[in-house]
């Protein structure tokens, strides 16, 4: 697979470098102004000059969800869809010991891709923690496996020279106050607490973390924005209209989670989840490609095949699929961080999903231009190579 792969990359380089070459000097069409729109260097809504640069030049980053949910193989939210109960999907852990675990692996698939970054979900919505947290025992360090997976992962893609991104999520199903902050407030005081606690220890225990991507800190992702106003009898849940916020009297305390994140990581690039300043926006899933924008850094994440974490039997999309989504993440000026499921007790991913991440992405990315296209206002450019070309090598993958 990795001979073919290195012949794909070989024979459709000089397709791709003419593709980009044109899509950087192509006339501008049909999305009015935004030609002369300038290129902005700065971090997004965050007032930090300059520090984003690296990350819009990279294009292309992996985006990693490993955990307990990985064992059964149905997917990240299975606690949750499955209402499975908490002590029952607390057992997981007792199995949770991939002996063969070794994030190398990880770093050498995305940077044969041309991937100059990774993320790897630290702790989602299960509230289990790939990281040493002390005296919680829902942790990986406290697990079959007594190990900091987190610890292993950021000295690998160093390493390799890649960028480090940890995907943290505050809310925890487990706790009571995240369904009702306000009639549960000790609870979700004590979810804070632990949001907190976790949010330091990421960042003074790992060195420098080039990026936090947060996922469901808001106040508005408290009770999955849902609305009890005018309840009665426990009927009547309804979810908040678009515009209408959270005025309850519970506060994650985002402020002073800002403040610490800044001042141990000055650098940290974050996303728009966790009501703080943004260094870059996120567009979640293919149909969120959105349009094209220099004004705002943005990132389309999506994945490679199913849901986020592992499912057993899912297969990639076609080849031609992610060439272009590719091509119309860059084209619109953003970058795309394409999501794998590792299986659940060794290191390898999917066979398929390595190989097509590499062939898909990694044949891009050689040919992948120095700057950021400044003269690309729509998505047209980016389709204007025959559809043919592309249909000649899905077989391939």
């Amino acid at each position: 697979m990795a001979i073919i792969t290195k012949r794909l990359a070989r024979r459709l380089a000089g397709t791709v470098s003419s593709l980009f070459a044109a899509m950087s000097l192509s006339a501008p069409l049909s999305l009015a102004g935004a030609a002369e729109a300038p290129v902005i260097q700065a971090a997004g809504d965050s007032g930090q000059p300059g520090r984003d640069n690296w990350w819009r030049e990279a294009r292309f980053g992996m985006f990693i969800h490993w955990g307990l949910y990985s064992i059964p193989g149905r997917g990240e939210w299975l606690q949750w869809s499955e209402q499975i109960p908490v002590k029952e999907y607390a057992r997981l852990a007792d199995q949770f010991n991939p002996a063969g675990f070794d994030p190398a692996v990880w770093a050498d698939v995305a940077k044969a891709a041309g991937m100059k970054y990774m993320v790897l979900t630290s702790r989602h919505h299960d509230g289990f923690a790939l990281f040493d947290d002390g005296a919680n025992p829902f942790t990986s360090v406290n697990s079959a496996a007594h190990r900091d997976f987190v610890a292993d992962y950021v000295k690998a893609a160093r390493k390799a020279g890649l960028g480090v991104g940890l995907y943290y999520s505050p809310l925890d199903w487990r706790f009571p106050g995240f369904y009702f902050p306000d009639l549960h407030r000790d609870s979700a005081e004590a979810m804070r607490e632990q949001y907190h606690r976790q949010l330091k220890a990421l960042l003074s225990n790992y060195g420098k973390i080039d990026v936090l991507w947060f996922d469901g800190g808001e106040a508005d992702w408290l009770n999955f924005a849902g609305d009890w106003s005018g309840t009665e009898a426990g009927v009547g849940w309804a979810r908040r209209p678009q515009g209408k916020h959270y005025k309850g009297g519970f506060s994650w305390q985002s402020d002073k989670a800002y403040a610490m994140l800044r001042k141990l990581q000055p650098d940290v690039l974050i996303n728009g989840r966790a009501d703080m300043p943004e260094d870059f926006h996120s567009r979640e899933g293919d149909g969120a490609l959105g349009d094209f924008d220099n004004r705002r850094p943005w990132e389309l994440c999506t994945t490679i095949a199913g849901a986020w974490g592992y499912q057993a039997g899912m297969m990639p999309k076609p080849l031609d699929h992610y060439i272009r989504l590719l091509v119309n993440v860059v084209g619109r000026d953003g970058n795309l961080l394409l999501n794998v499921g590792p299986v659940p007790m060794a290191v390898s991913m999917n066979r398929r999903s390595s190989a097509c991440a590499r062939s898909a992405i990694g044949w891009a990315s050689t040919a992948r231009a120095s700057t950021r296209p400044a003269a690309v206002p729509s998505c047209r450019a980016s389709m204007a190579f025959r559809p043919t070309m592309t249909r000649r090598f899905m077989s391939t993958c």
